[in-house]
């Protein structure tokens, strides 16, 4: 029995922290299935949400690892993996930034109304990209966006991707799934990755960078970035692939900038539980690490001064053209959104000394006065469709930068609210990596022709011209692609160039797509001229919903004019970081020239790699590349001395190996010119000689029998040791399972205890020689599960491998636990319930069982067993409010269950949560609990009883249930028809002398809290005692003085006397006269006659 409703809550919960790229088009054709309160005997934490926790760890898969602090606010993490991919040729809602502080709006002070001549270039190219479902995304919005590189144009969107020539706008690759890169990868970047892409071309190295977020979190946090970079300027070819665990938040809205000492990244933070905005986070990833394929490290700032919900979301700069940033520059983090000042930071990485890295403030900007556009939520309207998101909380993709020699230029753009409807405020900062920052220029760009205008993106080109493009729609038409500039020479703060469009939308986005739009558009400009502008954005082609659009083309000004001069790159990529003997290797070298005139001068050299069995040579003849020599001295020759602009040549080498091919194998290409550089590259790849296996005793066993593992190294060169051979074995833990080494070669031990423990193996391999290790552990009636072991090793020239197997045991119990209210909430006056369960899905019975469940308790709460609805064994002991839920058997039956139901009538002063847990022990099987909770509400308002106190005497009231103590507290709101005793007790020197008002005598006094009650205590003062002289009076007449005195009796001792004074009293104490408190004691010496 499952509690539906709730389930499908945290589901729904689970989707919307999914957002942009999990708005499933198809959801509605899932089928969901639910468990709510599971746990299994032998976890290692009690769990209540259905997640079953394995019996036994399965060790072997690489867990990331946090960023670990480096400083007061600096946190460095590694790429937990990283790879190089094989030719691709051969081979959700988005989260606002919720701010704890309000703004005031203001009129737009930087409006530009003016719409001039339409003066913009027309579009050069013109062509439609990857369409909805974004391959395999089915999703919205698409996440536009795309960069242009040396030859090609790359489109990526939510979750697709596609290369196209960017000469005649033809698809040279794809779509594919962005996951493609990742394929064979493992890990959430293959499996779980869900889009929020980037697109950036590194134009100071030739290369492509791609990323998106993915996650493997149970409500959806994003907490991985997974990034690639391309071995050449080929999108098509093969990529240096990265994971980076960033943490367990929820890390949103990645955006990222290519610099020259780090691709810098922002996201926007959010609590992966609570879904509230933490605060903007700036990276800085190690951009010569990725394009070596090196393992990477990432720095992080988490200063409270910037990461707080309070601040705007920043982004980092993104470098456009071949001059870079003064030398030693930080890269530019802008703040940009609905605060009335944007901080300006710098981000200075020392990926050697991490502690060194800086992330500074260099000034805060004041922009114009403007108006946030409909709390950055959805407003546009359409012709025939809902209103489309504005994104208007923050700035938009990208923050160009350019450096020009006698100034720098920052371009970025947010959508603000002007003139009644949305326009793009874009602007031009100076002085952004040193001196104080400040705007060059700014603007809302937005004619009064009633047209919204938002989701932009802004770029200048090499002599300073700037371009915004955006999506413009109203009521009137339908969402089109427009774009609008100006000239460096026009009147600043003006898009004097006027607006063009790109592309007219025919259709509009219709209801149930959430209002989704865009998310971000790109504007990139062309790395070889430096002159051509490319852009790209989604539309609609008819009116329809989760049916989206892209679209990309290019345009120039006419007067802007290409740098002079030659910039070549080069890069070698190995096929493979490493091949097992007998296999193909092969390196893909490349030339590329992303200057504007033609590269002179050129020489390369590349001294191939020798050994035995290894003769290089062209996989596929290449105009211009040759090999000279003979094995082992061979040469890739280039024989051109020139490169013509904006041009790349790449050619692929190959060589077959043999069983005494084994080592490493590396390659080194440099070249020189006399206009565009010169520069080198290197790769290596390993040819392996040493295999490893891994083979279980058996498949499975019966518990209580042994199980174990042979692990085998092999090395099968006839000629050339393995040195630096490594093992590494994370054995499997459970129950009971405790590893030895029952026979080993030499090399192999074993270390920790359990569960950590790992059989190691260190020594240099002889050739022709294996070498084994065999580990045993004995297993118990808690041992069951399956026990996976992965095996891998390490050399210094032979690679490296990794072999696999598990066993399997059987013949234990195997019970779990599961509670669940009849109903999350019922109206008092209903009852309430809940059903409890054990099953034992072994295959042997669950012996020495025991059962607590302490019942919660309440105002006329009484539980009961439903008998109808309960198995034989189940009870319920003691009386309200201590009852509990007994279950009498001792054992349960492999492939049994028992349940039982318990239901509980309630009053109108029952309100409030009930939290019951059940808990099992056993023998053989381990614990597990179980909990849930209903709420009783809708009770009538609580009742006043009011206490007074009256007399001249002094005591307390107090009252059961607690409430009054009066004393301090006279008055006290009861639950509606609860049950309360008053008590009176007199203070010393006073006496109770009954109630008044509600209640009357001097017993307690009992109400029912169905109505309003006033009840008054009256107490007396005693009167003061004043002792009488007794002295000389028979014993009767002196007690009947004392009373009426009134005092007390105190002790009366007798004392042999004469026989006159027998029963008389001889002495007092105190004496007579003296003034004490009322009933004060009397103590008297009474004569008891002669001795005799």
């Amino acid at each position: 029995m499952v509690k539906l409703a709730t389930s499908l809550r945290a589901c729904a919960l689970a989707m919307t922290r999914r957002r942009r790229a999990t708005l499933l088009f198809a959801a509605a054709l899932g089928v969901v299935s639910f468990q709510a309160g599971i746990v299994w005997a032998g976890d290692a934490a009690t769990t209540t949400d259905g997640a079953r926790t394995a019996a036994v760890s399965r060790n072997g898969a690489r867990t990331p690892s946090l960023p670990k602090q480096a400083g007061r606010h600096v946190f460095v993490g590694h790429s937990y993996k990283n790879d190089v991919s094989r030719s691709l040729e051969r081979a959700l809602p988005a989260f606002k930034i919720r701010h704890s502080h309000s703004r005031a709006n203001a009129p737009d002070a930087a409006r530009q109304s003016k719409a001039f001549a339409p003066k913009m270039p027309s579009p050069i190219l013109n062509f439609d990209g990857i369409p909805f479902p974004g391959v395999n995304c089915f999703c919205a919005p698409p996440d536009t966006n795309g960069e242009v590189g040396l030859t090609q144009y790359v489109q990526i969107v939510n979750q697709g991707f596609e290369v196209y020539n960017k000469t005649t706008g033809i698809s040279v690759f794809g779509p594919v799934d962005i996951a493609t890169v990742w394929s064979g990868f493992g890990g959430p970047c293959e499996n779980d990755a869900w889009g929020d892409p980037v697109a950036l071309y590194d134009q100071l190295a030739n290369r492509w960078v791609i990323s998106q977020f993915a996650g493997l979190d149970t409500y959806g946090a994003m907490t991985d970035e997974c990034v690639a970079v391309s071995t050449t300027s080929d999108a098509t070819g093969s990529w240096n692939r990265y994971g980076f665990h960033l943490g367990a938040d929820f890390f949103d809205y990645p955006k990222l900038g290519v610099w020259p000492d780090a691709y810098y990244m922002s996201m926007n933070v959010f609590d992966a539980n609570t879904e509230n905005f933490i605060g903007p986070q700036p990276f800085a990833l190690d951009r010569a690490a990725m394009l070596a394929g090196d393992a990477a490290t990432f720095v992080t700032f988490r200063d409270p001064s910037f990461f707080n919900p309070s601040s705007d979301a920043f982004m980092p700069a993104d470098l456009d053209g071949l001059t870079p940033p003064p030398v030693g520059a930080p890269n530019p983090f802008m703040s940009t959104g609905v605060n009335s000042t944007w901080p300006l930071y710098r981000f200075h990485v020392d990926f050697a000394t991490p502690a060194n890295s800086t992330f500074t403030s260099g000034g805060t900007l004041t922009p114009a006065a403007f108006s946030p556009i409909c709390g950055g939520g959805a407003c546009v309207p359409q012709l025939g469709g809902e209103l489309l998101d504005t994104l208007g909380d923050r700035g938009m993709f990208r923050s160009a930068y350019r450096n020009f020699g006698d100034h720098e230029a920052l371009v970025g753009n947010m959508t603000v609210a002007s003139g009644g409807v949305a326009g793009v405020r874009w602007f031009e900062v100076n002085h952004a990596t040193s001196g104080a920052p400040g705007f060059t220029q700014q603007s809302t760009y937005q004619p009064a022709d009633g047209v919204w205008r938002w989701m932009g993106s802004a770029a200048m080109d090499g002599v300073g011209d700037l371009a915004v493009g955006f999506s413009a729609s109203s009521g009137a038409i339908h969402p089109q692609i427009r774009y609008a500039g100006r000239l460096a020479a026009d009147p600043a703060n003006q898009l004097f160039q006027g607006e063009a469009t790109l592309f007219a939308g025919a259709g509009s986005q219709t209801t149930n797509t959430f209002h989704r739009w865009g998310d971000y558009s790109d504007m990139t400009v062309d790395p070889v001229d430096d002159c051509t502008f490319w852009y790209t954005q989604e539309y609609y082609s008819t009116n329809s919903s989760f049916n989206w659009r892209t679209r990309f083309g290019d345009f120039k000004f006419p007067s802007c004019t290409s740098p002079s001069g030659a910039h070549v790159t080069i890069a070698k990529a190995a096929d493979e970081p490493g091949v097992f003997e007998g296999d193909q290797i092969g390196f893909t070298v490349e030339l590329a020239n992303d200057g504007a005139d033609a590269a002179t001068g050129l020489t390369f050299t590349d001294n191939l790699p020798g050994g035995t069995g290894v003769d290089w040579s062209i996989e596929t003849p290449v105009s211009g590349w040759s090999i000279t020599g003979s094995a082992p001295n061979q040469h890739l020759v280039y024989t051109p001395t020139t490169l013509a602009g904006g041009t790349a040549t790449q050619v692929h080498i190959v060589s077959n190996t043999t069983n005494d091919s084994c080592g490493r194998y590396t390659n080194t290409a440099s070249f020189t010119s006399t206009n565009g550089g010169s520069g080198s590259a290197s790769d290596s790849i390993t040819v392996g000689c040493v295999t490893i296996a891994k083979t279980a005793d058996a498949s499975s066993v019966s518990a209580g029998t042994q199980i174990g593992f042979t692990v085998s190294l092999t090395n099968v060169s006839p000629s050339v040791d393995a040195a630096g051979v490594t093992v590494t074995d994370p054995l499997p833990s459970g129950t009971g399972v405790d590893w030895s080494i029952a026979t080993a070669n030499s090399g192999w031990s074993l270390s920790g205890s359990p569960p950590n423990e790992t059989l190691t193996y260190s020594a240099t391999l002889a050739h022709n020689i294996s070498s084994q290790a065999h580990v045993v552990s004995a297993t118990g009636s808690q041992s069951c599960g399956d026990y996976p072991n992965t095996a891998s090793f390490t050399s210094t020239d032979e690679g490296s491998g990794e072999a696999s197997d598990d066993e399997f045991v059987f013949g234990c119990p195997a019970v779990f636990i599961y509670k669940a209210a009849d109903a999350n909430s019922v109206v008092a006056g209903t009852p309430i319930g809940f059903y409890v369960e054990m099953d034992n899905f072994g295959d042997a019975a669950a012996t020495g069982l025991t059962f607590a469940d302490p019942l919660p308790a309440g105002t006329g709460v009484y539980w009961a067993v439903d008998a109808v609805h309960s198995t034989l064994g189940w009870s319920i002991s003691g009386s309200p409010p201590n009852q509990s839920l007994v279950y009498s058997p001792t054992s349960l039956n492999a492939d049994d269950y028992v349940y039982v139901h318990i239901l509980s009538a309630t009053s109108t002063a029952a309100c409030g949560t009930y939290n019951n847990t059940a808990q099992f022990g056993s023998s053989n099987a381990g614990t597990g609990s179980a909990s849930d909770s209903v709420s009783v509400v809708a009770c009538p308002p609580p009742v006043l009883l009011t206490v007074n106190k009256s007399g001249s005497g002094a005591g307390t009231v107090t009252s059961s249930p607690s409430g009054v103590n009066c004393g301090p507290v006279c008055s006290f709101q009861f639950p509606n028809g609860a049950a309360v005793t008053l008590t009176a007790s007199a203070s010393s020197g006073s006496k109770f002398t009954g109630w008044s008002g509600d209640c009357s005598g001097t017993g307690a006094c009992a109400l029912t809290m169905s109505a309003e009650h006033n009840v008054t205590a009256t107490f007396a003062k005693k009167p003061k005692c004043k002792v009488p002289k007794v002295v000389g009076l028979k014993l009767a007449k002196a007690k009947v003085k004392i009373r009426r005195a009134h005092c007390s009796v105190g002790k009366i001792t007798k004392k042999f006397s004469s026989r006159k004074k027998e029963g008389v009293v001889l002495s007092q104490k105190p004496r007579p006269r003296k003034i004490l408190p009322g009933g004060s004691k009397v103590k008297l010496t009474v004569g008891k006659g002669p001795k005799h």
